[in-house]
């Protein structure tokens, strides 16, 4: 038992090695602790370059586990990879039996006898089916003849009864003594003496696999052994160059910090105030996003049976999804919720591709990973912006898609122009709002340009609202402006008062729509 709770410490710390989990399967297995081997089993045949002894104790831990559908579909499985391994459908043929298949089982050991029709002779024998108990000594019958020969040319002796045992064997194929020490797995590309009646094939045990000789299967490369591995360099070095681009991005926009704190930044575009004014909320998001997205993963992982995925996948995937999310975060607006869906489909394939599960626990592991990754983000925005830019973001959406697309379009979004204004002229002005009052707030500065005016004109502009002045100056320069914060739906009046008859030109700048009323 010391030995199982070293190789499980082992295994923990080193999830890749293994040959180590196939012994830790193997020892478990002989303890009768088969709820805990079938997941490492599964594990080696998700990671492992495919070997028919995995395969084979599959079929028995199902056995025991009284799974007898999962049994059969397992070795059935097993049989199509490797058609030529004789041992295999015998295992499939007494399984069936057990499962009380009996039709289907004939038609497997009809199968075996016209490959080789001295096995029919193992089909009736007393060969021991079940290990709850080492069977009294028989003698070798005739159908076994070739059983001791091939062991004694194989193999080792059983210091308990004597018999002859081949070298992958654990227990002795008699008396189920167990070989200490000798804890051997055959390697699947080293050939294993072939003798009429080889004992590693003729003696079958549905609770204990007997060794056979792995071998890969048809159509399958043996590089799909390193599959799993080799796709860590790529993604880490996608994740690492899309990292650096994030944080351009940010370093370009953090100058902006300063002129918003004064309150003097016009923005005529809902990308550039995204952009610019959340430059520190991005900045946040991105590092939640590389902490948050390699833990929503490990944590589905944890909870989730048989989601033994290892650390190292986890870092590398959940930090390139992650550099990816923070990079897709500074596109427009518009098309945030649309890239956001897109990557969680991505998160939702790298899952199941990762985890190596079936469709239903996979989408189990991945709605924990999303659900958990949507929470935090949530809670991390509303703490920096307000909760109102989550909830208005559709109405944002909408407006930026309107507001800021204008290719093909000869102006430019965010300016409304009335050129050749004679003076004296009042104007009525009301702004309307963006459907969003998180907008509505950020976006309130409005700026106001006016041109063609010299000094000599004299020209005073007004801009009150219903209660008082918002603004009074002289135009002392070409081009003259200012700029002011705006409160949709309220009526503005701006009053243009200068030398008779001197034309100019005004251009107001903003998130706001202008709706100008003489």
């Amino acid at each position: 038992m010391t030995e199982i709770k070293d190789l499980v410490r082992f295994v923990k710390e080193n999830p890749d090695d293994h040959e180590s989990r196939w012994r830790l399967a193997k020892k478990l297995y002989m303890a009768g602790e088969y709820d805990r081997v079938l997941e490492h089993l599964l594990f080696l045949q998700a990671h492992w370059v495919p070997k028919v002894n995995v395969r084979r104790y599959l079929g028995a831990t199902y056995y025991r586990l009284k799974k007898y559908d999962e049994a059969v579909a397992e070795l059935e499985s097993a049989v199509e990879e490797w058609p030529d391994e004789l041992p295999l459908r015998e295992q499939l043929a007494r399984m069936l039996e057990v499962a009380g298949r009996q039709a289907e089982a004939d038609h497997v050991w009809q199968e075996l006898a016209r490959r080789d029709p001295s096995r029919m002779s193992l089909r009736d024998s007393d060969t021991p089916r079940m290990a709850s108990a080492p069977p009294e000594k028989k003698p070798d019958k005739p159908g076994q003849a070739g059983i001791a020969e091939a062991a004694h040319a194989m193999g080792r002796t059983c210091p308990s009864c004597g018999a002859q045992n081949t070298e992958g064997f654990e227990r002795c194929w008699k008396c189920r003594t167990e070989f200490g020490g000798m804890d051997q797995t055959i390697d699947p590309f080293s050939p294993v003496s072939s003798f009429p009646g080889n004992i590693a094939s003729a003696v079958y045990d549905p609770i204990v696999p007997t060794p056979s000789p792995d071998s890969t299967p048809r159509f399958r490369s043996v590089r799909a052994a390193k599959t799993n591995e080799i796709w860590h360099i790529p993604v880490a070095t996608a994740g690492g160059l899309l990292l650096v681009a994030g944080i351009y991005l940010t370093a370009a926009h953090l100058s902006e910090l300063r002129a918003i704190e004064s309150a003097t930044v016009v923005y005529t575009t809902v990308h550039e105030l995204f952009a610019r004014r959340l430059a520190a909320s991005h900045l946040i998001v991105g590092i939640v996003l590389l902490l948050a997205w390699p833990g929503s993963l490990w944590l589905a992982a944890t909870l989730v049976p048989r989601a033994e995925v290892p650390v190292r996948t986890v870092v590398i995937l959940g930090g390139a999804l992650a550099s990816l999310g923070y990079v897709v975060s500074w596109a427009p607006p518009e098309w945030l919720g649309y890239l956001f869906l897109a990557m969680l489909v991505i998160s939702a394939g790298a899952v199941v591709m990762t985890f190596h599960l079936d469709i239903r626990p996979a989408l189990a592991a991945w709605g924990i990973h999303a659900a958990m990754l949507i929470s935090v983000l949530l809670v991390v925005i509303a703490a920096m912006e307000g909760f109102s830019i989550v909830v208005e973001y559709p109405a944002m959406a909408r407006y930026a898609r309107v507001h800021d697309m204008v290719l093909g379009r000869n102006d430019e979004p965010g300016r409304t122009a009335i050129p050749a204004i004679s003076l004296p002229k009042q104007f009525t002005i009301t702004f309307h709002s963006t459907g969003s009052s998180w907008l509505d707030a950020k976006g309130s500065v409005t700026g106001f340009e006016i041109t063609g005016a010299t000094p000599q004109d004299n020209l005073t502009i007004e801009l009150k609202d219903e209660n008082r002045t918002r603004y009074y100056g002289h135009a002392d320069s070409d081009p003259f402006g200012f700029v002011c914060e705006i409160v949709p739906g309220r009526p503005y009046q701006l009053s243009l008062d200068g030398k008779h008859g001197t034309r100019i030109d005004l251009v107001v700048r903003g998130i706001l729509r202008p709706e100008f009323n003489e």
